[in-house]
């Protein structure tokens, strides 16, 4: 469970969903190929860095992360 102090929305991760946000709050990251690539310990199948890549945008829409410069 995630709230939102400045909307006051409590939202429901699913534990993958949870484990990214996580991972996002405590080590930086430059892409979702990187972010699989640490979750998984291992090289990300391209349907892994895809689910991530969606994971981030929903983060970014919800207003939970914000892009970073290239």
């Amino acid at each position: 469970m995630v709230y939102d102090e400045a909307s006051g929305d409590i939202h429901a991760l699913s534990p993958i969903a949870g484990e990214v946000l996580r991972h996002l709050l405590t080590v930086p990251q430059s892409c979702a190929e990187s972010l699989a690539r640490t979750l998984l310990g291992e090289p990300p199948a391209l349907e892994d860095v895809c689910s991530v890549d969606r994971m981030l945008r929903a983060f970014e829409s919800l207003g939970f992360i914000e892009p970073c410069g290239a």
